[in-house]
């Protein structure tokens, strides 16, 4: 079983290293000039892959967090945060980002257990989370590009939610 302390360590890393992933992702974009010389197809392809590594990196920091069931078994539930880059990514960069970052961390976590109810629901919610920000750039942001920690305010936010709903 995980000390407390590893558990609050694990948590807020699962918080940051995504944060520092889109703050490193959004400077490539708009102060890197060799990055803007790379056709667009691309460094979509590249920021998708950035973010989807970084969904998949919201598991792996996670905590296993125990819980004793009714029935006195002690079973845990993984804290990760596998939907928080690809809905980040969809604040900030055009469409193909985000799915592609969606689909890359919804077929992860649809593959570690397909059996398990709790995956499945994480795969329903990273694509809904994918689906809404995409929705939220183009209607509420009407396509203008937000600085990355508004973003992170929005992205944590939902991420909260995610939480409650899982």
């Amino acid at each position: 079983m995980m000390p407390v302390w590893e558990i609050v360590l694990r948590i807020i890393g699962t918080i940051i290293v995504p944060i520092a992933g889109t703050v490193l992702a959004y400077l490539l974009d708009s102060k890197v000039a060799g990055f803007a010389r790379i056709p667009k197809v691309f460094r979509y392809i590249i920021l998708g892959i950035i973010f989807g590594g970084l969904s998949i990196c919201g598991y792996y920091l996670g905590a296993n967090i125990p819980y004793v069931t009714v029935s006195g078994d002690t079973k845990y539930v993984v804290f990760g945060t596998t939907a928080f880059a690809p809905f980040i990514s969809g604040l900030i960069f055009n469409w193909p980002v985000p799915l592609i970052a969606g689909v890359i961390g919804a077929i992860f976590r649809g593959l570690i257990n397909v059996e398990d109810v709790i995956s499945v629901a994480v795969v329903v919610a990273i694509l809904f989370g994918v689906a809404f920000a995409i929705f939220l750039r183009k209607v509420v942001l009407r396509s203008e590009k937000p600085k990355w920690y508004h973003a992170a305010v929005g992205a944590i936010f939902v991420e909260c939610i995610n939480k409650m709903w899982n």
